[in-house]
């Protein structure tokens, strides 16, 4: 049986027949060794923080309905396109790929490298009497910062620093 295999069966049977107590700092308390070769030489990504926010792409629009008793609606129109991508902090070009896939998986599997929009993309907006209504086509952006670590080879984790990634998410429609 491998040396992680027998930490493991020895802390269960031990802490299930409550013979004795297992210190929190031991190997024991810490879970399986691992008795292979940690993976060095190789650079690693972790979240650390993540926030969103609304970024327009297109507009604000605005509509007032002037009349004081009737309803109505107004349809909201961009006839023009373009492309939002994401950017990475100074230095970090060259894993923009790599961060994008970590935060595929982390943070939202909506995350893409670029997103495009095309000509002619509409809304149509109730407008009750009085009100004015507003539309602008956009896109939700993450702003994801990670920490950069290597392993050394007796496993302990060194950080190399943070990067920030910046992201569009998926396109649409914001109203109110």
């Amino acid at each position: 049986m491998k040396k992680a295999a027998v930490s493991t069966v020895l802390s269960l049977t031990l802490a299930s027949l409550g013979a004795i107590g297992v210190p929190a700092g031991s190997a024991l308390a810490a879970g399986p060794m691992y008795s292979g070769q940690c993976p060095t030489g190789k650079t690693y990504y972790e979240v650390v923080s993540k926030t969103s926010s609304w970024v327009t792409l297109a507009g604000p629009y605005h509509y007032i309905n002037k009349s004081r008793t009737l309803s109505g609606t107004h349809t909201f129109k961009i006839d023009k396109g373009g492309t939002k991508s994401a950017s990475t902090s100074v230095g970090a070009e060259s894993q923009a790929g790599a961060l994008i896939a970590q935060a595929k998986v982390s943070v939202s599997a909506t995350i893409s490298k670029s997103v495009s929009w095309s000509t002619s993309m509409s809304v149509t907006m109730k407008v009750p009497p009085g009100k004015t209504v507003y539309a602008s086509y956009g896109t939700n952006q993450y702003r994801i910062t990670f920490r950069k670590f290597e392993y050394a080879g007796n496993c302990t984790k060194f950080d190399r620093g943070r990067v920030t990634l910046t992201a569009p998410s998926s396109t649409g429609w914001k109203t109110w």
